[in-house]
């Protein structure tokens, strides 16, 4: 019996049968479980060594620049889907800091790392609102805002700060002595 046309009309379309492979099943289950996993986001995770950084540009295929500060090195990447990622690095070299823009917001459970269990227990407490928003926990200072095809954000482990800095709202500045 042949399966019916969506249309529901009388022509009717060839069962197909390709032969059974336990090999071809498994190799075919192989190359899925790749594509899922090249299909993640890449990024280095917060609070985490910055070693990652070349993994996540040879794996996004994405621009990679370094800027260094007197406290701190930021290593901004730019994915070809218009996500662009600054990592701020700490000189002990772990990541302190992230700030996001693009067309969409970034997956937060790869940039959070650890520290995303805290951040969704926290925001699952915020009432819904629309507009710009700050999250602040004992570890996190979160921020994000934006709409459709422009969205922004930062987060921010407070302990790690590089001495001689502090966050003003979601910005980080430098002491004033």
């Amino acid at each position: 019996m042949g399966l019916r046309h969506a249309s529901g009309f009388g022509r009717t379309l060839a069962k197909a049968s390709a032969p059974k492979s336990k090999s071809g099943c498994a190799a075919l289950r192989r190359f899925g479980f790749i594509l899922c996993l090249l299909s993640l986001p890449a990024w280095a995770v917060l609070g985490q060594s910055a070693a990652s950084l070349k993994t996540d540009q040879a794996v996004l295929h994405s621009r990679w620049t370094m800027v260094r500060h007197a406290t701190y090195t930021v290593a901004r990447l730019h994915a070809p889907d218009g996500l662009s990622v600054e990592e701020y690095i700490s000189p002990a070299g772990f990541i302190f800091g992230l700030q996001w823009r693009g067309p969409h917001p970034p997956d937060m459970s790869a940039l959070l790392g650890a520290y995303f269990a805290e951040y969704r227990h926290a925001a699952s407490s915020l009432r819904r609102h629309f507009g710009p928003w700050i999250l602040t926990t004992a570890h996190l200072t979160i921020s994000m805002s934006g709409h459709m095809r422009a969205f922004r954000g930062s987060a921010w482990v407070n302990a790690l700060l590089p001495p001689g800095m502090r966050l003003a709202g979601s910005r980080l500045v430098r002491n004033e002595s």
